[in-house]
C-alpha cells in the first residue's frame, strides 16, 4: 500500500529542517532515506505516492523516449483499494488511484473500489463519495489521442535506427535525405555547403494508430486528464479527478463530476400552431398542387369615371380595385382590348388594365381579338356603317365603311391580328382569338336548319367545319362567309407573332351538352374538333357561361321559358359531359365570363336564392377542379353593382359592400380544407350542412337536397325534389333525411382523409392556393346592344315568339 499523504506531508516537513548539505539533487527520491530534504533551489515534488524528486518546479506531463506519456502527481497522493477514504465528519478525505472511487460503507467508513459490493455485501450504502484532495476539473469533451512525438530540428535520424521508417519532425522542420540510411529533421537541406546531401524531402511514416477504448472499456483519465483516446462518437467523460470513461454521453448521476443538474422548470415549448385558411381566392387556388387561375373583368370606363353605374366614388373605386387584386391573379379587360377600342384609344384601355395586372402579380387575357359584331369593329371594317335612305348611319359611326373585295378582308383582317398579337407578346397569358361565331338558331325552331331557311340573311352552313357528326352553321357578318376559312386564318396569324399566350375560341350558350343547348354546344364542338383536325394552333375553348338561377332546373328547361327541350341532365351533370369530350381531344377548357344572376330584377335575393347561386358557383368550381383540363375559372365582373349588364341581379360572388356572399364562402371551401373547416362546416361533402350542431342554428335542422347539397331548415320542404321528402336513408337517418350520428362520424372521417368536395370525384389539383356606344362610352341601358343582352338571358324571348327571331347572339356590351 502507498504511503497515506499524511505521512509523506510530515516526512517533508522533516526534510525541510536539515541543512542543505545533507538535502538532495533531483536524482534522488526526496521523501524516503535518511535525508530526504532538497537544496535551495529547488523543493520536493511527488511523482507517484512512493516516488518524489527534488525539482525547481513541478514537471509538466511529457512523453518520455519510450512513448509514454509521464504524468506527475504534485497535488498530493491518492490511496489504493480498501483503505478508509472518509474522515471522521463522513466526508471523502483522499481520492483514490487506479480508476477506483470512494464507496461509503457507513457515515464515517468507505473504501476505494472498482465498483460498490452491494452484490455480495448488502451492509454497503453504495453511495459514491466524490474526494475532496482530488482538483475539479471541467468534463474534457472530446476525446484525445495519444501525443506522437517528433523529432527536433538536426536531432536524431528520421529515416532509420530507432526512428524505424521515417518519423516526423518538429514544426517548420522536414526529414532531408543524406543517403539511403540516414536524414535529418532540417528546415531547409544543406546542399549548398554539403554536396553530400542528397536533399530528397521524404514524407514521415504516419505514426501508429493508437488502439482506442471502446465504450466503458477502461480508465481514460489516469493521471488527472484524458490519456487516452476514445473510439468514433464517443468522449471521455470525467467520473472523478483521475478516473474517466468512454461513453456517448455524460450518464445522468450526481456521482459523476460531468454530470450537470437539469433545471427544476422543464423548458416550455411553442405551442402547435393550427394550419391557417388561405383568405383569398388567388391564395387558396394558387396554393393547389397544380394551381388554379382566378380570373375577374374590369372595364375600364368605370375606372375612368366610377359615377357611370350606380353613382359610384372614388372611395368605392379604391376598395373595388383593392378587392380584385386581392383576391384574384388574372384579369380581363371587358371591351378596351377590342378592335374598336384599341382603334379609337391608341390601346390606351387595355395597356392600363394590362399594366395594372402586371403591378399586381396577376396574369391577363387579351378579350376579343376577331369578334363579327359590327359595333365591336372600327368604322372602316364595321359593316353596319352605312347610310340608310335618308343618309343616316348608327350613332358610333364617323365614317363610312368602305366596299371591300375578299382579298382586301383578309389583308385587313391579317394586318389587324399582327399588330395587336405581336404589340403584346409575351404580356399575355391567353388571348380569346375568335369569339361568339357560332349561329343562334334559338328554341322557336325545331332545327338550325329550319331557322337558317326562315333567315337566310342572318347565318349559314359551314362546309369547311362541318363534319360526319354535326353540321357547323355561322353567323354571317363581315368574314363569313366571303372568308370561309377566317376562324382558322386568325388563330395561325396570332401564333406567328406571339408563341407563348395560349390561344381560345370563345362562344356561349353552348356548356351544356344536353337541353336547349345541345344544338349549339354540338355546333361549337364540331367546330373546336375541326380546327383541332385541321393542326390550328387552338389551345382552349373559352365557355362564358352567363346564367342565372332558373338553371337550379335546368333538367325541365330551366334558365329559358322553354319546355320544349327537356334535359336528361341535370345543369351541372350535362356541363361535365361537355368537358368531358374537349378534354377526349385534348382541348383545355376555360370559364372565360361566369356570372349567375337571378332571373329578374322584380325576384327577391333570400336566403335560398343565395344558397343557390353558391350552389352553382361551387359546382362549376368543383367541376373545374376535377377536370385536369379546366385551366382558368374567371367571372365577368366580380362585385354586385359594378357592371350595366347585370345591375340590379346580384350575379357576382361579392355583394355591395365588397364582402364575400355565400358563393365566395362556398368557392372557398373548395378551394381550401382549413378554410373550410375554419369558416364553414366542418364538411361540405353533402352541400351547406353537415351536423346541427356544426352549422345549423337552434330550431332548425339539416336537411337533404340531392348528393350534392342540403340545407337547415326547420322541416323538409314539401317537394319531390328533395331527397328527405322520400325518406332517404344511407348515412341519413330517419325519414327526414336528417343527418343522423353514424353519418356524421362518417363524415368526419372523410374529412380526416381530406375529402372536401361535394362530389366523391377525381381531384387532379389536390394530390396526401373583361361601353359601346362611341367616344363618349356612355352605356344606354335602352339601346339595341343592351337590349339584345338582355334578350338572350333574361327575356322571354319575346322578339323572338314575336316573329322577330333573328341574329341576336351577343353576350356582352
Amino acid at each position: 500500500m502507498k504511503a497515506p499523504l499524511s505521512a509523506l506531508l510530515a516526512a517533508l516537513l522533516i526534510l525541510a529542517a536539515r541543512s542543505e548539505d545533507d538535502c538532495y539533487t533531483n536524482t534522488e527520491n526526496c521523501a524516503a532515506g535518511a535525508h530526504g530534504c532538497c537544496d535551495s533551489t529547488r523543493s520536493c515534488f511527488a511523482k507517484t505516492s512512493t516516488a518524489s524528486y527534488c525539482k525547481t518546479a513541478c514537471p509538466t506531463d511529457f512523453v518520455n523516449a519510450a512513448g509514454n506519456t509521464v504524468v506527475w502527481d504534485c497535488e498530493g497522493t491518492c490511496i489504493e483499494g480498501n483503505a478508509n477514504c472518509m474522515d471522521g465528519d463522513g466526508n471523502p478525505q483522499q481520492c483514490c488511484s487506479g480508476g477506483y472511487t470512494c464507496e461509503r460503507k457507513s457515515a464515517t467508513y468507505g473504501q476505494c473500489k472498482e465498483s460498490c459490493p452491494y452484490g455480495r455485501d448488502p451492509a454497503w450504502q453504495c453511495e459514491t463519495a466524490a474526494p475532496t484532495l482530488a482538483p475539479t476539473v471541467s468534463p474534457t469533451p472530446g476525446p484525445t489521442a495519444a501525443p506522437t512525438r517528433c523529432l527536433g530540428t538536426n536531432s536524431g535520424n528520421c529515416l532509420s535506427g530507432a526512428n524505424t521508417g521515417v518519423a516526423c519532425c518538429d514544426a517548420d522542420a522536414s526529414c532531408e535525405r543524406r543517403d539511403e540510411n540516414y536524414g535529418q529533421c532540417k528546415t531547409a537541406c544543406p546542399y549548398g555547403n554539403n554536396p553530400a546531401w542528397e536533399c530528397e524531402t521524404v514524407a514521415p511514416t504516419p505514426a501508429p494508430t493508437e488502439l482506442c477504448y471502446a465504450e466503458s472499456d477502461g480508465n481514460c483519465r489516469a493521471g488527472g486528464q484524458v490519456n487516452k483516446c476514445c473510439d468514433e462518437s464517443l468522449t471521455c467523460w470525467e467520473k472523478a479527478a483521475y478516473y474517466g470513461e468512454c461513453k456517448a454521453a455524460c450518464p445522468a448521476n450526481e456521482a459523476w463530476a460531468c454530470y450537470t443538474s437539469p433545471p427544476t422548470t422543464s423548458p416550455t415549448s411553442s405551442p402547435t400552431v393550427a394550419p391557417q385558411p388561405k383568405m383569398t381566392l388567388r391564395d387558396a387556388a394558387s396554393n393547389l398542387t397544380t394551381p388554379l387561375p382566378m380570373g375577374c373583368v374590369i372595364n375600364y370606363a368605370f375606372i375612368d369615371n366610377p359615377a357611370k353605374v350606380n353613382d359610384h366614388t372614388e372611395a368605392d373605386l379604391e376598395l373595388y380595385l383593392a378587392l380584385a387584386a386581392k383576391q384574384y391573379n388574372w384579369l380581363t379587360e371587358e371591351n378596351g382590348c377590342k378592335w374598336r377600342y384599341s382603334w379609337q384609344h391608341d390601346r390606351y384601355r387595355c395597356v392600363y388594365m394590362l399594366e395594372f395586372a402586371e403591378a399586381h402579380g396577376m396574369d391577363f387575357r387579351g378579350h376579343a381579338l376577331v369578334w363579327g359584331k359590327a359595333a365591336s369593329n372600327p368604322d372602316f371594317f364595321d359593316e353596319e356603317c352605312v347610310e340608310d335612305a335618308d343618309g343616316n348611319m348608327p350613332g358610333r359611326c364617323k365614317s363610312a365603311v368602305p366596299t371591300y373585295t375578299v382579298d382586301q378582308k383578309y389583308k385587313i383582317m391579317n394586318e389587324h391580328v399582327k399588330n395587336e398579337s405581336e404589340y403584346y407578346a409575351g404580356r399575355l397569358a391567353a388571348w380569346d382569338v375568335v369569339n361568339e361565331a357560332v349561329c343562334d338558331c334559338w328554341l322557336s325552331f325545331s332545327s338550325c336548319e329550319e331557322f337558317v331557311a326562315a333567315h337566310p340573311d342572318n347565318c349559314g352552313k359551314s362546309e369547311r367545319y362541318s363534319g360526319d357528326e354535326y353540321d357547323v352553321y355561322l353567323k354571317k357578318n363581315i368574314y363569313w362567309p366571303d372568308m370561309p376559312d377566317y376562324i382558322s386564318q386568325a388563330f395561325i396569324e396570332t401564333k406567328k407573332y406571339d408563341t407563348t399566350a395560349s390561344l381560345g375560341y370563345n362562344e356561349y350558350k353552348f356548356e351544356a351538352s344536353t337541353g336547349w343547348q345541345k344544338e349549339k354546344s354540338d355546333m361549337t364542338y364540331q367546330l373546336v374538333k375541326s380546327l383541332v383536325n385541321e393542326g390550328v394552333p387552338i389551345d382552349y375553348v373559352g365557355s362564358q357561361t352567363h346564367i342565372d338561377l332558373g338553371y337550379m332546373n335546368y333538367k325541365t328547361g330551366g334558365g329559358s321559358t322553354s319546355n320544349r327541350h327537356d334535359s336528361e341532365l341535370e345543369y351541372l351533370d350535362s356541363v361535365k359531359a361537355n368537358m368531358d369530350r374537349y378534354a377526349a381531344i385534348g382541348v383545355e377548357w376555360h370559364f372565360t365570363e361566369l356570372t349567375i344572376a337571378m332571373e329578374s330584377v322584380d325576384d327577391t335575393f333570400d336566403t335560398e336564392a343565395e344558397e343557390n347561386q353558391a350552389y352553382l358557383y361551387k359546382g362549376l368550381l368543383d367541376l373545374c377542379l376535377a377536370e385536369e383540363k379546366c385551366t382558368s375559372f374567371q367571372t365577368w365582373g366580380f362585385v354586385d353593382g359594378w357592371t350595366n349588364a347585370y345591375n340590379g341581379l346580384l350575379a357576382y360572388p361579392f355583394g355591395t359592400d365588397y364582402e364575400g356572399k355565400e358563393a365566395f364562402v362556398e368557392m372557398m371551401s373548395s378551394l381550401d380544407p382549413v378554410y373550410q373547416k375554419v369558416y364553414g362546416c366542418s364538411a361540405y361533402l353533402y352541400g351547406g350542412c353537415k351536423t346541427d350542431s356544426d352549422c345549423c342554428t337552434e330550431g332548425n335542422s339539416c336537411f337533404v337536397k340531392n348528393q350534392f347539397y342540403s340545407q337547415c331548415r326547420t322541416s323538409c320542404p314539401d317537394n319531390t325534389d328533395w331527397d328527405c321528402w322520400e325518406g332517404t336513408e344511407s348515412i341519413f337517418s330517419g325519414t327526414t333525411g336528417e343527418l343522423g350520428l353514424a353519418g356524421a362520424a362518417l363524415l368526419g372521417v372523410i374529412v380526416g382523409l381530406g375529402v372536401f368536395t361535394k362530389k366523391v370525384i377525381t381531384d387532379y389539383r389536390k394530390g396526401p392556393p373583361k361601353g359601346l356606344d362611341g367616344d363618349s362610352d356612355t352605356i344606354d341601358l335602352t339601346s339595341a346592344d343592351t337590349d339584345a343582352m338582355f334578350f338572350r338571358t333574361h327575356n322571354a324571348f319575346d322578339e323572338e315568339k314575336a316573329g322577330g327571331g333573328g341574329g341576336v347572339g351577343n353576350d356582352k356590351l
